[in-house]
């Protein structure tokens, strides 16, 4: 049993899916979204790539995908789950906060993830990043959550999962203070033929508004910048996600 907080991008990649399902939903728009502003075929990054929830749907639908993450762990659960479907993953180990790429790309995304730049300086030095990697006419699309400057008190939330054989139940507690937002999760997985397992994680992110986003975007060189909500509409101040495509 585990008494102190761990990673799990770090030390326990293979049970991701299992214990983060809840927020694999947004994938399919994610993908839309992507693949509705990348021409066929063309070169994609997937930064902050994890298990591959993202680069093995556009790998499926013809794209190159070059799939990014600072986790080795993480990227060969990708590349496991590439092989089952007969797909070429191309993976980098890599953290989203020190990207260093000498090729370009038609479009680099980021799906659930930008808010590991700590703070605005982070923020806009990462952005910066990401345009010298970007083709001319290149695009720049990433998801976020909506942060209010009155954001209530985070409530803690059960969760409970299913995958295969393996059963879990997460106990959530997400902690503000000013913008740091500390994600914390208690999780018990067990199956028929295998003992309980105990997990206890820690990750910590910056919560950025919609006008530090854009703040930032400006600053790093993005001069066409568009807000949509979830449902691919105009943001509305309300939106609990805000999805964002940027251009140079």
């Amino acid at each position: 049993m585990h008494n102190q907080y761990q990673n799990c991008y770090r030390d326990f990649p293979e049970y991701y899916d299992l214990l983060y399902q809840r927020y694999l939903k947004s994938i399919p728009t994610f993908v839309e979204l992507v693949s509705s502003h990348t021409p066929s075929e063309r070169a994609i990054l997937d930064l902050a790539a994890g298990t591959g929830e993202v680069s093995i749907p556009l790998i499926e639908n013809g794209y190159e995908v070059t799939s990014l993450d600072g986790s080795q762990g993480m990227l060969e659960q990708l590349r496991q789950k590439a092989e089952t479907k007969g797909l070429r993953a191309d993976t980098t180990v890599q953290r989203l906060e020190s990207l260093s790429l000498d090729s370009h790309y038609d479009t680099v995304c980021i799906r659930q993830a930008i808010n590991y730049y700590m703070g605005m300086k982070a923020l806009t030095g990462g952005l910066r990043q990401i345009a010298t990697v970007l083709k001319p006419t290149g695009t720049f699309i990433f998801n976020a959550p909506n942060f209010l400057e009155n954001a209530k008190k985070y409530e803690d939330s059960e969760h409970r999962y299913e995958e295969g054989s393996k059963k879990a139940v997460v106990l959530e507690r997400n902690l503000l203070e000013d913008r740091v937002l500390t994600h914390q999760q208690d999780a018990m997985i067990w199956s028929d033929s295998e003992p309980v397992i105990h997990l206890k994680e820690e990750n910590v992110f910056y919560m950025f508004t919609k006008e530090e986003f854009e703040q930032a975007l400006t600053e790093a060189g993005f001069s066409q910048i568009t807000f949509l909500s979830s449902n691919g509409e105009p943001y509305q101040k309300d939106d609990k996600t805000i999805y964002c495509i940027a251009q140079i």
